[in-house]
């Protein structure tokens, strides 16, 4: 969609927002202000319909040639199933050769959650029907995909029904791993103090204990693993202590942010900036401590820190440097758990993963590097970081352009330069907009990308806070997200 075709789109949902009683005029304003700027500003990455490199028309999806009648399956039905199902169809593929497979009949929009945890938004204004954002005529087969055969282009269905392929998208996203905290379980969430905004129906649960909350010590966690938007364990904890602070409790409670990441952000921009918005909150930090371990009844968390010690090597006559590890415990009266993630378990145990469960694909063409005609997309992906929606908004156009070069035998020019972005909530009504991608002295010179670079949008201090940001996530991100990037249009 173009943006002079998005614009009314969102213009029309502003205005009901307003009917509602959901956004006030005055605020309406603001929306329908930012929203024509920056429609105006569509050269920018963050409202750019692609970001690919090297292709000779970088906006424009080639067309399957007439007469073509390839069979795609995609696996998911999330933010990046949908968004590559609807691309394909306005590329002309015949919605009846796509053949998505999703057992879930309900659509969340997952970045919300934060909102709902913070008591911004309600659950029910997330969901929507499944059945409403699969492309007209595309097959719908609900249930799950358990088994691949990329052999012989086909996978087994939960019902023991096969599909063959031409080919193969894999967009099912990843799963919570709460159990491989010790003394947890995914049904403990939302009781006893325990809570998670990652659990769609534990996220009004923590804004009912952001509530009641009068002081005590508050635990918020990050895991080891890489996980779905990354700034969330962040956002609901600022979100958390901006309330306490604004109703006189914040003097006796003690935040604390347990991490295993040894800093807030790979790009130092923004890790400098949020050391600044930490400091000022008073918000108490240990990196390198991962949760091991949840004691439920005595209300202690259980942490594996890892620092690292020089130790005198008799062999080699010197210091050497060795990872020491210690458990360490913390007694908690709120506890905000971020579980540890994966694909989900049939991806991983699949032929398409690396050596770390991972989907196994080129960072730029999205292919499989294993199978030529698999492709992946999403947070599944074994890229070192993007796994946001925003990813997947700049992953389709360039994973729908070279599977369709690959169906017209032709080379795959579109490429994805690791954008992403995270709208960090920093307190209510207040976001920095943290926008970064590969690093592209890596990407240059062909190296594994390992380093993220800042890749701002706007000329504008990226690393400060500010309100505009603010209506971007709460007000223009769920309508681009529900009217243009499902829609296949943004």
């Amino acid at each position: 969609m173009r943006k002079d075709e998005l614009f009314p789109e969102i213009e029309s949902k502003v205005e009901e927002a307003v009917k509602k009683g959901e956004l006030s005029r005055r605020d309406a304003l603001k929306v329908l202000a930012f929203a024509s700027g920056a429609a105006m500003m569509g050269n920018t990455e963050l409202f750019a319909e692609g970001n690919e490199t090297n292709a000779s028309d970088a906006n424009a999806t080639p067309k399957l040639k007439q007469g073509m009648d390839a069979k795609v399956v995609i696996i998911g039905g999330g933010s990046a199933g949908i968004t590559v199902a609807a691309r394909l169809v306005g590329a002309d593929m015949k919605p009846e050769n796509i053949t998505l497979v999703e057992p879930s009949d309900k659509h969340i929009y997952q970045p919300g959650q934060t909102l709902v945890g913070g008591g911004i938004k309600t659950l029910d204004q997330l969901i929507r029907n499944e059945a409403d954002y699969i492309p007209a005529g595309v097959k719908w087969e609900k249930e799950k995909a358990v088994e691949f055969m990329p052999e012989t282009n086909s996978l087994k269905l939960a019902s023991g029904k096969v599909l063959t392929y031409d080919y193969l998208v894999v967009a099912a996203g990843l799963q919570y791993n709460f159990e491989k905290i010790k003394g947890l379980t995914a049904d403990m969430i939302g009781k006893n103090d325990i809570h998670s905004i990652y659990v769609p129906e534990a996220s009004p649960v923590m804004w009912e204990a952001m509530q009641k909350a009068k002081g005590g010590t508050m635990l918020f966690t990050n895991p080891a693993t890489p996980i779905k938007c990354g700034g969330a364990p962040q956002k609901i904890m600022y979100l958390t202590e901006d309330y306490m602070r604004t109703n006189g409790t914040r003097k006796d409670a003690k935040i604390e942010f347990m991490s295993a990441a040894g800093k807030y952000f790979g790009v130092p921009v923004y890790h400098d900036a949020v050391v600044g918005f930490v400091k000022e909150k008073e918000i108490l930090t240990s990196f390198n401590h991962n949760l091991v371990e949840v004691k439920a009844a005595e209300k202690i968390a259980v942490f594996e820190k890892k620092t690292k010690v020089k130790v005198f090597d008799k062999d080699l006559g010197e210091d050497v440097e060795e990872e020491k590890i210690e458990l360490v415990e913390k007694k908690y009266d709120l506890l905000h758990i971020t579980p540890p993630m994966s694909p989900v378990a049939e991806i991983v145990k699949s032929p398409f993963v690396n050596n770390k469960g991972w989907m196994f694909v080129d960072s730029e063409t999205l292919q499989s590097k294993k199978f030529p005609n698999v492709f992946g997309i999403g947070d599944l992906i074994g890229t070192p970081f993007g796994k946001t929606g925003g990813s997947v908004r700049k992953q389709a156009p360039v994973l729908v352009a070279n599977m369709i070069a690959l169906m017209n035998g032709k080379a795959m020019e579109h490429k994805y330069n690791g954008y992403t972005v995270c709208p960090l909530i920093t307190r209510r009504g207040r976001v920095m907009l943290a926008e970064f991608g590969y690093d592209k002295a890596q990407t240059d010179a062909k190296e594994p990308v390992t380093k993220a670079m800042a890749m701002p949008s706007f000329p504008l201090d990226p690393s400060q806070e500010r309100w505009i940001w603010w209506i971007f996530k709460v007000y223009l991100l769920p309508p681009m997200y529900w009217y243009g990037m499902l829609r296949g249009r943004a």
